[in-house]
């Protein structure tokens, strides 16, 4: 049985406004996995803000209506494996609007 294996993996977000929607994406090589996101190493549960897809190898967290409080490196965990990027807003830093 092959091992699974990242084929692509997060790559980091820079949105230009907040209230825009941000999509994470990654692509497995099974198909069958599950997936487990974290944001700052805390679970992301499902919820207005957050959508979460699984489809044939391909998994997706959506973060709708982006604030600063999400300015935040997010992972996802599959089978063992990670792959982390963070999510900016232009004129946010990590302790609300920058000056």
């Amino acid at each position: 049985m092959e091992p699974s294996a990242f084929l692509t993996g997060l790559e980091d977000i820079l949105l230009n406004d907040v209230g825009l929607t941000a999509v994470f994406e990654c692509e497995v090589s099974k198909k069958e996995l599950k997936a487990e996101w974290l944001k700052a190493d805390k679970p992301v549960k499902k919820s207005e803000k957050y959508e979460m897809k699984s489809a044939n190898g391909k998994h997706s967290l959506t973060i709708n209506n982006c604030q600063s409080d999400d300015v935040a490196k997010y992972t996802v965990k599959v089978n063992g494996m990670s792959s982390t990027a963070k999510l900016e807003v232009k004129g946010l830093t990590h302790f609300g609007y920058s000056r």
